[in-house]
């Protein structure tokens, strides 16, 4: 593979960085007004913080290990993105007074687009595999 196609395989893993970044900055906006910054609230922005970076290393070695999965790869990380850009949007955008649960769900919801990005990236990398084999 040629340097510039790992290049640009490996920059998928940007996108989940920045909209952990993203999501995290947001966290601490919200809350500045509020005074809480206690540890509950840095653990939050961990929490938070965890299916980004989980992401990001997902694609990082799968990118590196097969090459081939590039499509799986690159339809999760636009899945998590909207995933992440909805619920997000749906807080600043909503009048619910509870909307700031999403912090406390969300990230569970990514970790399970992580998950099905790394099976589907298997499963991918497999099967096109198998279809180089056998010509």
């Amino acid at each position: 593979m040629t340097p510039t196609r790992l290049r640009s395989r490996r920059l998928l893993a940007v996108a989940p960085a920045v909209t952990g970044a993203g999501v995290a900055l947001l966290m601490v906006v919200l809350s500045w007004g509020v005074g809480d910054t206690d540890g509950a609230a840095l653990g939050f922005v961990v929490w938070n913080l965890v299916p980004h970076l989980a992401l990001a290393v997902v694609v990082l070695e799968v990118s590196e290990h097969a090459p081939s999965a590039w499509p799986a790869l690159a339809a999760g990380v636009a899945l998590h993105t909207a995933v992440t850009a909805l619920a997000v949007g749906s807080l600043l955008l909503g009048e619910s007074s509870t909307g700031a649960l999403v912090f406390i769900f969300l990230p569970a919801h990514l970790l399970a687009v992580v998950v099905l990005t790394g099976i589907a990236a298997g499963v991918t990398h497999a099967v096109r595999s198998a279809g180089r084999r056998n010509h």
